[in-house]
């Protein structure tokens, strides 16, 4: 017993040293290899057991790299016969006839490649990988074709043929592909736009693909999915107008409620596109008050309505003529629930805008009043009530509600916001310290503007504020900073340049400047506001505003000047040279919209 066995582990020795040799030399072939010492490889290839697939391939590539061509004709067909069903080694063959110079042979060894080809799409797959690997797309293509033939079906392999057609530049087939996909599944319309978005680029890609659907849409007009695409096209060159009239076609063709309707004018206002979204709300508007979409298109388009107002240059009868829309929809549906959102923003319109705070008061004072409102929103009117009380001159009303937000939603981002407003409120009036122990604690909060605007006002106090400091220029400064808020401009001003004049060489300078640019900005004077802003930029490159100024900076120039160069440069120097801002996700947003980037 004991000798069989001591027999026994004699042979798994000796079998271990042979395992172990060999994988020894195996590495040391493929390191030959790759130091393109192709004989040494050659030499330890020809000990080592080839159906290892590096092995073979390495080996073969080695041998016609010294153009040893007849012996890897001989390796390649021996794996042939010893492995029928593997067709990759039937292109490995095809392919050493070519570079050998035989390229007629060659071809019809991949020609017989493919006519070896069974109803098995594993088999099918492997070939046209072969194929792909080998540098002949053409019969990676013609083997996808013939396995659509051998499984009978023309939906296989759509994506592998749309990735072949992209490499040869053939988008009509590409696109061909995709459509012929949609043909039969109209469900496939999200998995073909994400597809498609990859391989439109230029202006002619998009030109052909519109060609090709309009073909099909007149061939079959009963396949929404071809409409859609073609919607969905149009939205990709940033053609608004078009994707209306065929989404309001569909709307009608179907009989629908309007839904795909009001989803693309949320889409156009989400793209700044507010004309053609406020066409989109009036159709909706225009189905008639049974709809049920109606309220909301009523609700919806006011706020595209302020928001074309606002993020532009506007007259006191644009915002005039705003309000008494809002009042005209609260006429008609009444203050309710439903209506409670046009309440809260015709308050702000009021308070922000037309310098009508008793009466934003008002309104906003019966909003909260009103039972069932959802928590969440009732604090965000409240915080908005709490920052008109402030614009009153109310202030212990607005740190009342502050707090009832900031207790009600500890933990909550709302009332982390609510905490940062309280914090304010007593940085604007003097109580430095107790202000910056809140704002110290708020600048771990997991809101990144709550957390930035904690940080940067935290900074400002522990700058200006200390044993050896002196808080009379802070206290000016914040004094500044309240008359500002409550749109008292003039005494604002004049708080800002004693400051100037008493502390000349005082560290608020770069503060100072950036509250007369936002003073300007507000009042629209958009050109004394950049000049403050372009001082920032040149003087205080390196300090905490400069992102801040020259993102301002491309929202005036964007918005108010309507200077796309300008603008773009401005973002995209924010993107550049302050990768680390708050701003650069918006910055980039705004620099692709600016540029016509398609819409994801």
């Amino acid at each position: 017993m004991k000798k069989s066995i001591l027999f026994l582990f004699s042979i798994f020795i000796v079998q271990f040293s042979v395992y172990a040799q060999k994988t020894q030399e195996g590495a040391l072939a493929n390191q030959y290899f790759e130091n393109s010492e192709f004989e040494k490889a050659i030499a330890l290839y020809e000990k080592l057991n080839l159906d290892n697939n590096q092995y073979y391939t390495n080996y073969i590539a080695s041998l016609t790299a010294l153009k040893e061509y007849e012996k890897a004709e001989k390796v390649i067909k021996k794996q042939i016969k010893k492995q029928p069903e593997e067709l990759r080694y039937q292109v490995d063959l095809g392919k050493v006839y070519l570079i050998s110079g035989n390229e007629n042979k060659g071809k019809n060894q991949f020609e017989s490649a493919i006519k070896m080809l069974k109803p098995n799409q594993s088999q099918i797959a492997a070939l046209a990988s072969s194929f792909y690997l080998a540098e002949e797309p053409e019969y990676a293509i013609a083997t996808y074709l013939e396995g659509r033939k051998l499984l009978k079906s023309n939906n296989l392999f759509v994506f592998e043929l749309g990735r072949l057609y992209e490499q040869k530049a053939d988008k009509t087939q590409l696109f061909d592909e995709y459509l012929n996909l949609l043909e039969n599944n109209p469900n496939q319309l999200s998995l073909v736009e994400n597809n498609l978005a990859q391989f439109l680029s230029a202006k002619k890609d998009f030109d052909l693909l519109k060609s090709a659907l309009f073909k099909r849409i007149q061939r079959n007009d009963q396949n929404p999915a071809f409409t859609s695409l073609l919607i969905w096209q149009f939205l990709q060159q940033r053609e608004f107008e078009m994707a209306l009239i065929q989404t309001i076609a569909i709307d009608r063709k179907e009989k629908e409620d309007g839904g795909r309707v009001l989803e693309l004018a949320r889409l156009l206002s989400n793209n700044d596109s507010y004309e053609v979204a406020i066409k989109a709300y009036q159709y909706l508007i225009d189905k008639g008050i049974n709809t049920p979409l109606y309220l909301f298109a009523k609700l919806e388009i006011l706020s595209v309505k302020k928001n074309r107002i606002i993020r532009s240059t506007y007259t006191l009868a644009d915002l005039q003529t705003l309000e008494t829309d809002y009042q005209q929809f609260l006429t008609e549906f009444g203050k309710n629930n439903s209506t409670a959102f046009a309440m809260l923003e015709l308050g702000k319109l009021r308070a922000e805008y037309l310098n009508k705070t008793k009466q934003a008061i008002s309104i906003l004072e019966e909003l909260i009043e009103m039972k069932d409102l959802k928590p969440i929103f009732l604090a965000e009117s409240k915080l908005e009530l709490g920052d008109i009380y402030l614009l009153d001159g109310q202030v212990w009303e607005a740190a009342l509600l502050y707090g009832q937000v900031d207790k009600a939603f500890r933990d909550d981002p709302i009332g982390q916001s609510a905490r940062f407003k309280n914090a304010r409120l007593s940085y604007f009036t003097g109580s430095f310290d107790w202000a910056k122990s809140q704002l110290d604690v708020l600048k771990a909060s997991t809101t990144q503007l709550i957390s930035n605007d904690a940080l940067n006002l935290s900074l400002l106090i522990a700058d200006n504020t200390g044993m050896d400091t002196s808080t009379e220029a802070l206290e000016r400064y914040s004094r500044a900073e309240l008359l500002s808020f409550q749109h008292q401009y003039k005494q604002a001003l004049l708080a800002l340049d004693s400051i100037s004049i008493l502390f000349p060489n005082h560290s608020l300078q770069d503060d100072i400047l950036l509250s007369k640019a936002r003073m300007d900005a507000k009042q629209g004077k958009y050109f004394e506001s950049l000049i403050n802003y372009q001082a920032i930029t040149e003087n205080y490159s390196q300090d905490i505003w400069a992102d801040d100024a020259l993102f301002e900076m491309a929202i005036i120039q964007q918005e108010k000047l309507n200077d796309v160069p300008k603008s773009m440069a401005l973002f995209e120097k924010i993107i550049t040279e302050h990768p680390g801002s708050l701003y650069v996700v918006e910055a980039r947003k705004r620099f692709r919209l600016l540029r016509g980037d398609a819409i994801n």
